[in-house]
């Protein structure tokens, strides 16, 4: 017989979702709108026209060129959607855009944000009821998909970007893992593998990490009797085979062997920062901190508002210089300030170089490629303490999920977001330092399950990149899930504390 409280939790959960599934789809315009919106659309929009996965020479009257710039799954979902309106499919990009084609995709959007509300609950219900009771799950949906809400993840419909995406295939993979803890298997390893490489061609940070776990499980599988060397074998290997086509389409048509073709440009903006702003690195913190710590950052600190005005000390955080654009598009290194634009520029004549050299983007971005990650290695390994020390910094960075790029909303704008909003994310992550903690020193695999994959990317993120604060936010579920977990344990423990005196 079912459970009447279950059944109870499921019309409530089956409510909040439909209530923001409805809101969600109120915000969908045919506007473009999110980071990096255009090479995702126009490589959606020519996969679904002409069956590849390319991008336009401007240099060379447009002419489709091959191209990893971007990780693929998203991109075959909303190429799959493009094509239900396959009359605007013939007009180019620019009228396909204004005509409304990017609806198309939007609402497909909608689709990967049902199967966020699934893989939330799915997740919820796999955790064994000795840590956490049915009422309790309910109220972690509603806490979570009211952050989803309110942290963008619901609004991220409207947005040609894939961080809904891999959200959502994380807690897939975390669910399959779950299911994998109850009684292994070869199918139930594979299966997670499979997610896995899912979640590997959404965002390629995974990918590199996935070495390191899949390493981390086999190492475990000689010593613990939660892993079995053969099943970690078959995820690890079921992962690579789902994978290994795009990497061998890549080292085929563009003499790479990556999931995405970026990692070069995002590390070089991040060491970019490490050189122009190594002398004040303390302020720096105070730059990236969010509006409610402001005050308190720049007593602490000593640095001020004033410091990243031109001519600052903090000068070349600031991206908010309008007339920096026109110096960065001219390529003028010593008109731009902000170490971004810098970067930029830096970025642009080194693959300038290489396509006057062999007239081919696919050529120029390979060997531009080459060069940026041997400077940026180069970089590292003469300034290791700097690396480690920026390290921290881009921790800090990423924890404040709601602060602009360049930290200065309040201050420029006005915008004063309120204290809560701000520190929840923080909080959340720190709960799944202590819930990682607590998992190894008892040897929880259910613990270790659901930490494991978002703090490998997150050390990723703050080791390789520059972490701007949108960087976190497909890891936003998870830290949230944590800190309600560690909430509920403080609540029961306090709740048997004081029953027994």
């Amino acid at each position: 017989m079912i459970n009447k409280s279950f059944i109870k939790s499921i019309v409530t959960i089956l409510m909040l979702s439909v209530f923001l599934l409805l809101a969600a789809f109120q915000r969908i315009t045919p506007l473009p709108s999110g980071p990096d919106w255009k090479d995702n659309a126009l490589i959606a929009y020519h996969l679904a026209k002409t069956g590849d996965f390319a991008l336009e020479d401007e240099r060379n009257s447009n002419k489709l060129y091959p191209t990893n710039f971007r990780e693929p799954l998203p991109i075959f979902i909303w190429a799959i959607a493009a094509n239900m309106n396959g009359n605007l499919l013939e007009n180019k990009f620019e009228s396909f855009v204004s005509s409304g084609g990017l609806l198309a995709m939007k609402k497909a959007n909608l689709l990967i944000l049902m199967l966020l509300f699934f893989a939330t609950f799915l997740l919820l219900e796999l955790i064994p009821p000795g840590l956490i009771s049915g009422l309790e799950k309910t109220m972690l949906f509603i806490f979570l998909a009211f952050t989803y809400q309110a942290y963008g993840l619901v609004g991220g419909v409207n947005q040609i970007s894939s961080d809904i995406h891999s959200a959502t295939l994380m807690l897939l993979f975390i669910s399959g893992l779950l299911v994998y803890f109850r009684q292994p298997s070869l199918m139930k390893a594979g299966v997670a593998g499979l997610v896995y490489a899912l979640l590997c061609l959404t965002k390629a940070a995974f990918f590199y990490v996935g070495f390191v776990l899949f390493a981390s499980a086999l190492l475990s599988s000689l010593y613990s009797k939660y892993f079995v060397l053969r099943h970690v074998l078959v995820s690890f290997l079921t992962m690579l085979l789902i994978v290994s086509p795009w990497l061998v389409r890549n080292g085929c048509a563009l003499q790479q062997f990556s999931i995405s073709g970026r990692g070069g440009e995002t590390m070089m903006d991040r060491k970019f920062e490490e050189i122009y702003n190594e002398q004040h690195l303390s302020g720096m913190f105070y730059a990236y901190s969010p509006d409610f710590l402001k005050p308190v950052m720049s007593r602490l600190t000593g640095y001020t508002f004033r410091d990243r005005l031109p001519g600052g000390r903090l000068q070349h955080t600031t991206r908010d210089y309008g007339w920096e654009l026109k110096a960065r598009d001219a390529l003028q290194m010593d008109a731009v300030i902000n170490s971004h634009h810098k970067a930029s520029v830096f970025i642009r004549k080194i693959y300038n170089h290489f396509y006057e050299a062999y007239k081919s983007p696919v050529l120029a971005r390979k060997y531009a490629e080459q060069q940026y990650k041997k400077f940026v290695f180069e970089e590292a390994l003469h300034h290791p303490v700097r690396h480690l020390k920026f390290g921290l910094l881009f921790a800090w960075r990423g924890l404040w999920v709601t602060n602009y790029v360049d930290g200065r909303a309040y201050e420029v704008f006005g915008v004063k977001r309120g204290w809560i909003k701000e520190l929840l994310p923080a909080v959340g992550f720190f709960s799944l330092i202590i819930i990682t903690a607590y998992g190894l020193v008892k040897r929880s695999p259910i613990l270790i399950a659901i930490t494991a994959t978002p703090i490998s990317v997150y050390c990723f993120y703050f080791l390789f990149t520059h972490n701007i604060p949108r960087y976190s936010l497909h890891l936003l579920p998870v830290w949230c899930l944590s800190l309600g977990l560690l909430l509920l344990w403080i609540k029961n423990k306090l709740k048997l504390f004081l029953s027994n005196r």
